[in-house]
């Protein structure tokens, strides 16, 4: 009886174990999604353009080509994005559709990186809105990255300097979306000490 009892123990412990180091592997996964967004908005802007090797942006200057091998704008997102943010301190917080998750480095010449996740059913899609906010010690100070799921890269920012991608075919709800997510992080900022 009691060698019964042990052998369930033993395989109680070994599926908890195995729980544990699956759900680990899952969070860790998730920590920090900027290289994975980036992959996907390259992989739309290399469909988008009916084959063309250039894309269209606009800027505060007017609209100029951009060579879909030769994307400046996004290295240093890049850099950032394979950055291992494992040991740095790190809050989670949620208000409403928006989901924050934000990295206290103050090192490698970077303050702070949030990451704001928005997600909410529109009339014809799920419309899910990311975007990473990076401070930084030196110029340029302030990084913006935002893209939008089944779109792709929205727009890029360095400080003052700001660039969006020009798509031939726009989701639909997108504008919608993005006041609703504009609308959020206000709130939230409202709400930060």
């Amino acid at each position: 009886m009691n060698t019964i009892v042990m052998r369930h123990n033993g395989i109680f412990l070994i599926i908890i174990a195995c729980f544990i180091v699956i759900n680990h592997s899952s969070v860790y996964a998730e920590e920090f999604t900027l290289r994975s967004t980036i992959r996907k908005d390259l992989a739309i802007l290399e469909r988008d353009g009916h084959g063309r090797d250039f894309f269209v942006v606009g800027t505060s200057n007017g609209y100029r080509r951009v060579n879909k091998m030769n994307f400046k704008e996004l290295k240093t997102f890049e850099e950032i994005a394979a950055l291992d943010l494992s040991g740095f301190i790190k809050e989670e917080m949620s208000i409403g559709n928006l989901r924050i998750k934000q990295w206290t480095l103050n090192s490698m010449g970077i303050r702070s990186i949030r990451e704001l996740t928005y997600s909410e059913p529109l009339k014809k899609n799920l419309i899910r809105i990311k975007q990473y906010i990076i401070e930084k010690e030196r110029r340029p100070y302030t990084l913006r990255y935002l893209s939008v799921d089944n779109q792709g890269l929205i727009s890029l920012q360095q400080d003052e300097e700001k660039i969006y991608v020009v798509y031939e075919i726009v989701l639909a709800d997108l504008q919608e979306g993005l006041v609703r997510f504009e609308k959020a992080v206000k709130a939230w900022r409202e709400k930060s000490p």
